[in-house]
């Protein structure tokens, strides 16, 4: 392969790279989310349940 030709692969790889990286952030964001708002709703749960 050609210099160039490797550059546009490496290019490539670290683009998906990083588009894996920001999705795996953003799906453990949102899991992180969805634990405080259960959490919450327990809490106003268990306030009217005395």
């Amino acid at each position: 392969m050609t210099n160039g030709v490797r550059a546009l692969i490496d290019a490539d790889m670290a683009s998906a790279s990083a588009k894996l990286i920001s999705l795996q952030i953003k799906q453990f964001l949102a899991i992180k989310a969805l634990t405080i708002a259960n959490g919450q709703s327990r809490k106003i749960l268990s306030l009217f349940q005395g």
